[in-house]
């Protein structure tokens, strides 16, 4: 009865404490429908912002489309222009060789009128007299005939032809085995736009423009006072969450030593039942030897009657032979001595009669006995009964308990399953809190120094607000060679730099890596050479080129100034 009653309080507790389980599952549901709520309206508020910011970057990409197309006319107009400044070179080129060869002719042609001169003027001296006394002057051989005045221009030409012919055959290998030099280059580093996640009010910057900082360090500081607060409550309920599975363990534990006291008293009953099973078992044998005895008895007795009866006949006709003998005797018709012996038999048979009657008499001792013994293996058989249907009903009563206990255990499970669910869900929003409260902090991503600083303390900003420009301490060399020049560039090639605003001071570097397509391919508007006129240009191909200086040495580098870049193929 005692157990019933721990029983039924136990299950009272639990029903409350599942109430106010249920109750506290409510009341965090509430609040975190509510929080989940002002989520959506933050959510609303950063869409709302990034839809403006969007139009803003829409209209901002619509101008730098404007503007890439003027700039991509003026890019053609000056390509056609260049164009025709090398057809006019060409011609003048042209018209350069034409005068060539012209002032040669003139000067064949003055140089054979000069020696017509000369001739003219001999044979003119020749034709004077001689004085008297002089010798006969010798006999002048006849001028040998002049070159063609066409011939030399010809091969001027034919030669200058084959000069420039084998220049232009060869101009591409000799340009990409030779030093690869450009001035289309320039400092490049990488330049990281920081920007706030979340909304807030600035609270502190402690850099100012241009200032060197490290990684990690603190840039901007928002206000995070509703954050912080989130975190609390978070880690308020974190804990609230564990505190409920540290009790649940507990209880678990006690339901357990409950199962295992009822199992133990289910075993317990068992013996029992085992015991009364066996006690009927020895009432039932019990009954089956009384009834053994009783029949024993029974034919004992009837067995003591036929006895007596046959010893009352003996007695009867002793009796009798006592009587005659002993008239016989009185008549002297018989002896003494067969008197005596008539006696004698009379007297056992009397004995005899006796014993007969004690033997029943122990018979129906013995047979009254054995109906009592049987009385009594009945009465004991229907205790050992009733006790054995007692003990069967405790059992099924603890196999109830057990199985009970047993449910109640996978109900602790369930509940616990709930309970760690809920706990990690906390844990996450524990963690999304600290995430949040993090952004409200904007650091360094790595070494490097600030540009621009565009927020000032009390200024409220947005998610998605640029605040600060890291600008990275590690420079590098990005330059546009001809196409015509990469043949037998590979990444590792050493290369030179000069800065123009650093005249005199030479940088040594490798190549990092060579463009996989031309720069024009990585514009907004690439070219469609399949629309349109095509005119064929020379393409450039970005190259990066990481310098191998010292950052101390590399700290007059900023990223922006020209450079002339200049690279030894197969130099590493």
């Amino acid at each position: 009865m005692s157990s019933e009653l721990e029983f039924e309080k136990a299950k009272r507790a639990a029903a409350e404490k599942a109430l106010q389980d249920t109750a506290m599952r409510e009341a965090a549901e509430r609040q975190g429908r509510e929080h989940l709520e002002n989520e959506l309206r933050k959510a609303e508020a950063q869409m709302n912002n990034e839809r403006q910011a969007r139009v803003s970057a829409e209209r901002a990409a619509a101008a730098e489309k404007a503007a890439r197309e003027i700039a991509d006319t003026a890019a053609k107009n000056s390509e056609v222009a260049a164009q025709n400044e090398r057809a006019a070179r060409k011609l003048a080129e042209q018209a350069a060789s034409e005068a060539n060869a012209q002032a040669l002719v003139e000067h064949a042609e003055r140089e054979s009128a000069e020696k017509v001169a000369a001739a003219a003027v001999k044979s003119t001296v020749t034709a004077k007299p001689a004085p008297p006394s002089a010798a006969p002057p010798p006999a002048v051989s006849p001028p040998a005939p002049s070159t063609p005045s066409w011939l030399i221009p010809l091969i001027v030409l034919g030669i200058a032809g084959f000069l420039l012919w084998f220049i232009a055959l060869q101009w591409n290998n000799w340009e990409s085995d030779w030093l690869i030099k450009t001035d289309d280059a320039y400092v490049r580093a990488d330049v990281a736009p920081l920007s706030t996640k979340v909304v807030g009010t600035v609270v502190k910057t402690n850099v100012k423009d241009f200032d060197k900082v490290k990684a990690g360090q603190v840039l901007v500081e928002l206000k995070n006072d509703d954050y912080k607060a989130q975190v609390d409550q978070a880690e308020a309920a974190v804990l609230e969450a564990e505190t409920k599975l540290s009790d649940m363990k507990e209880r678990k534990e006690q339901q357990d030593a409950r199962v295992v006291d009822a199992q133990t008293v289910h075993e317990s009953t068992r013996a029992g039942v085992s015991q009364a099973e066996d006690n009927v078992a020895a009432a039932e044998s019990g009954i089956e030897q009384a009834t053994a005895g009783i029949a024993a008895a029974r034919a004992a007795i009837a067995e003591g009657n036929a006895g007596v009866k046959s010893a009352m006949a003996e007695e009867n006709r002793a009796n009798q032979e006592r009587t005659r003998q002993e008239g016989l005797l009185a008549l002297e018709s018989a002896t003494k001595q067969r008197v005596e012996q008539v006696v004698d038999d009379n007297d056992r048979a009397s004995a005899n009669l006796e014993a007969k009657k004690a033997g029943l008499l122990k018979a129906q001792a013995e047979l009254a006995a054995k109906n009592a013994e049987l009385t009594k293996a009945k009465q004991q058989l229907r205790s050992a009964r009733t006790e054995q249907d007692r003990s069967q009903l405790t059992v099924r009563s603890r196999e109830t308990e057990v199985t009970e206990q047993k449910k109640q255990r996978e109900l602790l499970d369930g509940e616990e399953i709930e309970l760690r669910a809920e706990l990690a869900a906390r844990k996450a929003a524990l963690q999304a809190s600290r995430v949040n409260l993090d952004y409200s902090i904007v650091r360094a991503p790595e070494d490097g120094v600030v540009g621009e600083l565009k927020v000032k303390p009390g200024q409220l900003v947005s998610a998605g607000t640029q605040v600060i420009t890291i600008i990275s301490s590690t420079p590098w060399i990005l330059a546009n060679y001809r196409e015509t020049q990469l043949a037998h560039v590979k990444a590792g090639d050493s290369a030179e730099i000069t800065v123009d605003a650093l005249p005199g001071t030479h940088f040594k570097g490798h190549v990092l890596a060579v463009a996989p397509a031309s720069g024009a391919q990585f514009s907004l508007l690439p070219p469609d050479n399949a629309s349109g006129n095509f005119t064929k240009i020379t393409q450039r191909i970005p190259v990066k080129i990481a310098l191998d200086e010292d950052q101390n040495t590399l700290s007059s580098l900023r990223p922006g100034m020209s450079v002339t870049a200049t690279i030894q193929p197969g130099n590493r």
